[in-house]
């Protein structure tokens, strides 16, 4: 047993030396209510040079900022602003050539917004602080606040990866559980966490080692690694942070966490978990930092949201290949559907709305909805194992790279209509 547990450390330390040797890519936008006047601001952040970038204003910006979430699926910023003192307005801030262009109001919270996901299907989660706290859904395009789990004090909530499950960390003391996000239940935990009952917990990030091993930052400028039945363990720090250092943390997908410092330390910093070490990757940064998200490599990739219809035969959406510039032979089909039945194939540019519709749009005597503009129309025939299937060719123009178009399948079936879940297809060199 001392043989394995020494040469799983001795992986580990291998395994973090590499890490450390990655230089962190890809871009970040922080939150910060902004200087001298009552509102709030943006700013991107490119993690491997440190430049940064003010963004311009948009619609809401004169409320406080509460938290803030990258929706990958139409590449939006998720914003928590303050309402009224007592409530929350969740905005949708449209990015158009990474510029914000206008702003959707998507929902308003029964109190102040901790922390904010875009999870499960494409919806959005946001972990709520007041009287009537907990975890709350929220449709992508906008709706009513669905409370999915009622939680008291202090909480913030971590799935940075859309699975079906996330983590939450709340109460006093401390608990550590990961929860069903389809209707707030108990999954795994939950795990008590002693010795965290006197500061704010700031964020939390589970580590890529196989088993329940947590890093913890609070406002103390602390942090710690949580190990499932082990002690709770403060890491010693290079530099240390002062209180204040941290006011969110997030995982990065190179495994290393990074921290945001708030108005005493307005930095961006990276955290090696082994060592301890920490640098500075950008700053200081305007105003006061509440929060920030991290946004997806300009890498060609697909990302699914929404679900399948309940309808028979409604089938599941599936590709081929990377939707990258030239590649003539992309894919997308679907499969279990309706066997020797009519299907289309729906692309679109949006997944919010279509000639003035909002989206999605139940079809007709159906309990199915439409979850892409549908632009173009590809009609194809399932075989009797109901498969099928259209190639499209991704031309080799660069003034393709960045564009995002949306995909569903439709098919009409024996007891009406079926749908697949969408994709939302990005397109890079």
């Amino acid at each position: 047993m001392i043989r394995i547990r020494k040469g799983l450390l001795m992986l580990l330390a291998v395994f973090s030396v590499d890490l450390g040797a990655q230089s962190i890519s890809g871009d970040a936008l922080v939150l910060s209510a902004s200087a001298g006047v009552t509102g709030s601001q943006l700013t991107r952040v490119d993690l491997a040079t440190g430049d940064l970038t003010t963004l311009p204003g948009f619609p809401g910006d004169m409320a406080s900022p509460q938290a803030i979430a990258w929706d990958p699926i139409s590449d939006d910023a998720i914003v928590a602003l303050e309402s009224q003192g007592i409530t929350s307005q969740l905005l949708r801030v449209k990015f158009t050539g990474g510029q914000p262009m206008g702003s959707l109001l998507l929902a308003i919270l029964p109190g102040s917004v901790r922390s904010l996901e875009v999870g499960f299907q494409g919806d959005i989660y946001a972990a709520v602080q007041g009287a009537q706290g907990g975890i709350y859904r929220i449709p992508r395009n906008g709706g009513p606040a669905e409370s999915i789990r009622s939680l008291p004090g202090d909480l913030i909530l971590q799935n940075p990866h859309q699975l079906s499950v996330a983590w939450v960390m709340h109460g006093s003391p401390a608990q550590l559980e990961m929860i069903e996000l389809s209707d707030g239940k108990t999954f795994q935990g939950p795990f008590e966490i002693p010795g965290l009952n006197a500061a704010e917990i700031t964020g939390f990030g589970d580590l890529p080692t196989g088993g329940i091993r947590q890093v913890i930052s609070d406002d103390q400028g602390r942090l710690y690694l949580f190990e499932f039945l082990s002690e709770l363990r403060e890491i010693t720090l290079s530099p240390p942070l002062a209180a204040g250092g941290s006011v969110a943390m997030r995982m990065h997908a190179h495994a290393s966490p990074l921290i945001l410092g708030g108005a005493a330390d307005p930095e961006l910093k990276a955290f090696d978990w082994w060592t301890g070490g920490l640098r500075r990757v950008a700053g200081p940064l305007a105003g006061d930092p509440v929060d920030f998200a991290l946004l997806p490599e300009e890498l060609p990739r697909i990302d699914r949201f929404g679900a399948s219809c309940e309808e028979a035969g409604s089938g599941v959406i599936l590709w081929s290949s990377v939707p990258s510039l030239g590649n003539s032979t992309f894919r997308l089909a679907t499969r279990e559907a309706a066997a020797n039945s009519p299907a289309w194939l729906l692309l679109g540019l949006s997944s919010q709305s279509y000639l003035g519709i909002n989206l999605p749009f139940r079809l007709p005597g159906s309990p199915c909805s439409v979850l892409v503009s549908p632009d173009l129309f590809y009609p194809r025939q399932t075989d009797a194992t109901g498969f099928a299937v259209a190639t499209l060719s991704i031309p080799g123009d660069p003034s393709l790279a960045g564009l995002t178009f949306f995909a569903q399948w439709l098919q009409s079936v024996p007891v009406g209509v079926g749908v697949s879940e969408a994709l939302a297809v990005h397109i890079y060199d």
